[in-house]
């Protein structure tokens, strides 16, 4: 249902539209959440990518994108090296992401 709404969404408003990005962060938001890592992360870049470009970094909805897909990353690494680290995962702090956002989803 949730890639249907994005379909509908993108169609009407764009890609790149602010609403049309809010879609695409929630559904890699769910996606996250039921750690599906390798479909969220496609998301992830491309909602952190459009929201840096339309709404600038500082932003607090780019910054929450951010420390998401941070997050997302960080567990995927967790994940595919076996751990099970009881820490508490999330990045915060003084907001400095050196994320690589790539422009490529292909």
């Amino acid at each position: 249902m949730n890639r249907r709404a994005l379909e509908g969404k993108e169609k009407a408003l764009g890609k790149e539209h602010p609403d049309t990005l809010t879609s695409v962060y929630c559904l890699a938001y769910l996606l996250h959440q039921r750690q599906q890592y390798k479909d969220a992360s496609p998301l992830y870049q491309r909602a952190c990518a459009g929201y840096q470009e339309k709404l600038g970094l500082d932003h607090p909805t780019t910054q929450a994108c951010l420390d998401h897909y941070s997050s997302l990353q960080q567990l995927w690494t967790l994940q595919a090296s076996g751990s099970k680290s009881n820490a508490p995962i999330g990045i915060r702090g003084n907001r400095t992401h050196s994320l690589s956002i790539s422009q490529d989803t292909a």
